[in-house]
């Protein structure tokens, strides 16, 4: 009968156990983690065919053993005697401590915008007017919405498509949370979850006229996550993604939404800075948009280097 291992029952077995040895069966599972996590406690491995417990052929880890050493073994980054370089060997050394470990998040406080969806426009105060022609709006047209509190405006404006692609991206999110939910990927699924409340207040912002806060997700800030997702051989061990047919679902799905997050940053720009000689308006918006493609990219690179626990459905 199949079995699957994670870290948390090879935790029990040598908590409570005692265990120092684990035979695994030939249609034994035991997650990336929980191979870590057995290495960390001394666990011993074996499988039915003498070799360790088997990992998902999807995995950046069975891929690294199946390549030949020295394509395995990352290039060595010189200790530089300049400050910069240094630093950022320091940077390195931390991101690669943290992905060692559990993504962190489930359980942390959480950041004020990382609430449930609630119907954003709030419509008292004084009667709105037309952006085109200046009157109060008595009874909405259906070419027309409301681009904030005191104005309304027609639905094809950059802003209006912009909210639109948001909307996109959101509905997107929560469709890849559901698949990564559909494969026991809880971990991931909550880090989509956070995601997907900070399109909501990256629109929330853009339609009050505040400036976006910054984004935290995984247990990473925005400048962790773009040093993880500019050197992820660094801090996951992994070279960055290029995903193809044999690569899991959950892959493409998490790269798809990246493509669309993409997109989204495009119509910003379109919105918030129109000509390539003006600067943007928002640029707190760019920026989100920018460090949330980051964070779905980081997301994908720690499914793919094994961080993440999975079970066949």
């Amino acid at each position: 009968m199949k079995q699957l291992f994670t870290a948390e029952i090879i935790e029990r077995l040598v908590h409570e156990d005692g265990q120092t040895v684990l035979v695994l069966g030939r249609d034994d599972i035991i997650t990336p983690l929980a191979r870590d996590r057995a290495r960390e406690l001394g666990l011993e491995l074996i499988g039915a065919d003498g070799e360790d417990g088997r990992l998902p052929p999807w995995s950046a880890a069975a891929q690294a053993t199946a390549r030949p050493a020295h394509q395995a073994t990352p290039a060595s980054t010189p200790d530089g005697g300049d400050l910069e370089a240094r630093v950022r060997q320091a940077v390195i050394r931390v991101l690669t401590q943290i992905a060692g470990q559990p993504p962190r998040g489930v359980g942390q406080t959480r950041s004020a915008w990382d609430q449930p969806a609630r119907f954003p426009v709030d419509r008292r105060g004084p009667q709105p007017v037309c952006t085109t022609c200046g009157q109060p709006v008595q009874h909405k047209p259906d070419h027309l919405t409301q681009l904030d509190a005191t104005h309304f405006a027609p639905k094809n404006i950059p802003r209006i498509r912009f909210r639109g692609k948001m909307d996109s991206v959101q509905g997107l999110m929560q469709l890849v949370a559901a698949r990564a939910r559909a494969w026991n990927l809880g971990e991931l699924a909550h880090h989509l979850d956070t995601l997907a409340a900070y399109c909501r207040e990256i629109v929330s912002a853009e339609y009050s006229d505040r400036e976006v806060p910054p984004l935290v997700v995984a247990g990473l800030d925005e400048a962790a996550l773009r040093e993880a997702t500019h050197h992820p051989q660094q801090a996951l061990g992994i070279p960055h993604l290029t995903p193809g047919p044999g690569d899991h679902e959950i892959l493409h799905w998490l790269n798809y939404l990246r493509a669309v997050v993409r997109e989204a940053e495009l119509d910003a720009l379109d919105a918030f800075a129109p000509s390539p000689f003006h600067h943007p308006t928002r640029p707190d918006i760019i920026r989100a948009l920018n460090r949330l493609s980051s964070a779905v990219y980081y997301l994908a690179l720690l499914f793919q280097a094994g961080k993440l626990g999975w079970r066949i459905p």
